[in-house]
C-alpha cells in the first residue's frame, strides 16, 4: 500500500486525463464500478468520471475500430443484431466522450476500460494525441500472469467454455503465435508498458501491480493519483476479478 509522502508523489496536476487501460482481469471493473458509485464524491474533490452507462468501452472500441464484442468474445451489446455485433461501434461514441472530457478542462478526468490495452503502437499514440499529449497519464494495472489466465478461463466457463484449463491454455498459446497485438498485446506485459511509454512518455505512465491478496492496492493508487480521500473508491465499489 502506498502511504505518506509516496501518496503525494503520485498526484496528477489539475486538468490531467487519467487513462486506465487495464488489461482485462486486473481489477478494471472494480475501479469502474467504484467510480460510478462515487460520482458525487469524485465531483466534490475535483474529479470527473464521464458517466456513459456501461462505461467507456464502446467509445474506445469505436476509436480503435474493434468489433462490438466483449473481451471474452461471447457477449454483444444488448439488442445488437448478429450483423451489428461484427461491426465496430459508431465513431460518434468516441466523439461524445471527447466532448464530455472537453467540458472539464480544470478537473482531473478518469477514463477507464480494458479494451484500450488492445491498441496497436500507432493507435496508442493517436489516442494519446486525441486526449492531449503531456496532460494524459496512463495507468496500467498488472496481475501475475498465471493468476490472470486462470481468472479469464474461469470467466469463460460462464459463457459456455467446455475445455479444461490445460486445453484452453494450449489453444490460447497456439493462437497467440498467429495473432497480432489485439490478442497477444494485453498478455505481453513488458510490451504493453513499452507501447504506452512510447505513446505518452515514460514519465506519464504508472504501473500498479495488483493481486487477489491485496485488492485495495489499486484503489489506493487511484485515490493518490486523483487526490481523493483514502477509502473513497474502496468503500464505493465491490471488487470484481
Amino acid at each position: 500500500m502506498v502511504e505518506g509522502d509516496a501518496n503525494e508523489s503520485l498526484l496528477l496536476p489539475e486538468g490531467s486525463r487519467l487513462l486506465h487501460i487495464g488489461p482485462p482481469k486486473t481489477g478494471t471493473s472494480a475501479i469502474q464500478s467504484a467510480a460510478r458509485a462515487a460520482l458525487p464524491q469524485l465531483r466534490e474533490h475535483g474529479v470527473h468520471y464521464p458517466n456513459f452507462g456501461r462505461g467507456h468501452g464502446k467509445a474506445i472500441a469505436s476509436f480503435l475500430d474493434i468489433q462490438n464484442l466483449t473481451l471474452t468474445g461471447s457477449e454483444v451489446e444488448p439488442g445488437a443484431t448478429p450483423d451489428q455485433a461484427l461491426r465496430a461501434p459508431s465513431r460518434a461514441a468516441w466523439s461524445a466522450l471527447m466532448a464530455d472530457v472537453a467540458r472539464e478542462p480544470s478537473r482531473r478526468v478518469l477514463i477507464s476500460h480494458e479494451v484500450t490495452s488492445q491498441a496497436s503502437d500507432v493507435q496508442a499514440k493517436e489516442l494519446i494525441q486525441e486526449l492531449g499529449y503531456g496532460v494524459t497519464h496512463v495507468v496500467i494495472t498488472l496481475r501475475p500472469l498465471a493468476e490472470l489466465l486462470a481468472s479469464r478461463w474461469s470467466q469463460n466457463l460462464k459463457y459456455g467454455e467446455s475445455r479444461t484449463l490445460e486445453d484452453w491454455l494450449s489453444d490460447l498459446f497456439d493462437e497467440l503465435q498467429e495473432t497480432p497485438v489485439r490478442l497477444a498485446g494485453p498478455l505481453d506485459h513488458a510490451g504493453l508498458v513499452e507501447r504506452w511509454a512510447n505513446a505518452a512518455g515514460p514519465e506519464n505512465v504508472t504501473v500498479v501491480l495488483v493481486s487477489k491478496e491485496d485488492r485495495g492496492l489499486a484503489t489506493a493508487a487511484f485515490e493518490s493519483l486523483l487526490r481523493l480521500p483514502g477509502g473513497t473508491l474502496a468503500e464505493a465499489g465491490t471488487a470484481r476479478w
